[in-house]
């Protein structure tokens, strides 16, 4: 009797360890709905409350990046530094007022009879990285007209300019948001611009040569100046998501509030600009909704940038990198999904640089962003631009105008 009882307790045992066993799947996806904080229902998108503030390891230079944006003869530094990955292989990169020699074209300078290089500025310029190659340097592209420099974009419009905005490549094509930009006569040297509305440009022909590419422009909403578009952009559940700078909640201190539209690819490729919807509404109460409605649009948070990257990590989470307006530092934000909600900011990093003087003017870092295509797992690479001031500052400090890069490692 005693072995029969034994045998039986034996038995029932089992049984229990065989069912903890089945269940351990059901447990293990019940704590991944739990684990992303804010989350009520991860298959749903069901958000609660805004995650905790991501917390960084460490952030390293980046020497041999760095590096690549300063052994070109004739491509003598620039400001943006945007990055479109146009296959698994190579990164397009986009860049604003661009030094350059007047003479070179496409990372060939020639020398001025005093045997030193001559400058100019062009408005905006490309290159391309091989990442097959990794040691292989950018080839740096632009237009020359009568042995002139020209940015490879222009509008209609030869008084004013595109800068680069954010980008993507789908189904061939390269979409590139651009700024359209004026010239003011008011303020700093460096502030002499207008940022009056946004472009989206359609590379047919991306993976030729930039300087042979056809483009065509389609104007993108404002709705009278509410907002600007193109901040950044992010490709998520077969929508393309622009963030923007909400222009109708700025303030002296917080300039380019972060908004959010949206279209799906679908219509991005019909170019029916009549399908972009806007998020916004939230209160303390209620999250917020998507509508068709530009004036519904509300900021996601306020301390946002004109220039700045939202991508899509390979956890549960969505990173923001900006630095505020006029501000040395970089910031990160994290959210579950675009709209967010979105958490507190973390302090990455310190710009040195803005400590620097140059003529009697202080230095400006800026357009903080990271890269996707060259970021791997918890590491991102970052890029902030310098910029000494006007005329004269850069032709005292011509070494300061150049990307500086990064490595952040994240918790």
């Amino acid at each position: 009797m005693r072995h029969l009882l034994k045998d039986s307790r034996v038995a029932a045992r089992g049984q229990i360890l065989r069912r903890a066993l089945l269940l351990i799947p059901f447990v293990w996806a019940a704590v991944q709905f739990c684990d992303i904080p804010g989350f009520a229902d991860k298959s749903k998108g069901e958000m609660t409350h805004a995650p905790a503030a991501p917390q960084v390891i460490r952030v390293l230079p980046l020497s041999d990046l760095d590096r690549k944006f300063r052994s070109d003869t004739a491509w003598r530094g620039s400001d943006a530094a945007l990055s479109v990955a146009l296959d698994d292989e190579r990164v397009l990169w986009f860049f604003g007022d661009t030094w350059i020699c007047s003479s070179g074209k496409n990372g060939k300078s020639e020398k001025s009879g005093k045997g030193s290089a001559k400058r100019e500025m062009v408005r905006n310029t490309v290159a391309l990285q091989n990442l097959r190659h990794p040691d292989q340097p950018f080839r740096y592209y632009w237009r020359n007209s009568a042995g002139k420099g020209m940015g490879i974009f222009a509008p209609a419009d030869t008084n004013d300019w595109y800068w680069p905005g954010a980008g993507t490549v789908y189904d061939g094509r390269l979409y590139l948001i651009v700024k359209r930009v004026k010239s003011k006569n008011e303020g700093p040297p460096e502030f002499q611009f207008d940022w009056y509305g946004d472009d989206l440009l359609v590379i047919e022909n991306p993976c030729d040569e930039p300087d042979k590419w056809r483009w065509t422009s389609f104007r993108l909403p404002d709705h009278d100046g509410k907002f600007r578009m193109g901040t950044a952009i992010a490709c998520y559940e077969g929508y393309l998501y622009v963030f923007s700078s909400v222009q109708s909640a700025a303030d002296r201190i917080n300039a380019h509030p972060a908004g959010l539209a949206r279209i799906t690819m679908k219509d991005l490729v019909a170019m029916d600009m009549s399908k972009w919807q806007y998020w916004g509404g939230g209160n303390g109460n209620t999250h917020g909704a998507w509508s068709n409605s530009a004036q519904h649009m509300t900021p996601l948070f306020p301390d946002a940038a004109p220039e700045m990257s939202v991508q899509r990590a390979s956890d549960w989470r969505f990173i923001a990198v900006y630095q505020p307006p006029l501000s040395p530092h970089i910031m990160l934000r994290q959210a579950a999904r675009p709209e967010g909600p979105w958490s507190a900011p973390t302090r990455v990093y310190t710009c040195p640089e803005a400590n620097i003087m140059v003529k009697g003017r202080k230095t400006l870092t800026y357009a903080a962003r990271a890269h996707a295509e060259l970021s791997k797992g918890n590491e991102l690479v970052l890029t902030y631009c310098v910029n000494p001031g006007g005329m004269e500052q850069h032709s005292a400090r011509p070494d300061l105008y150049f990307p500086r890069c990064l490595l952040a490692t994240l918790k």
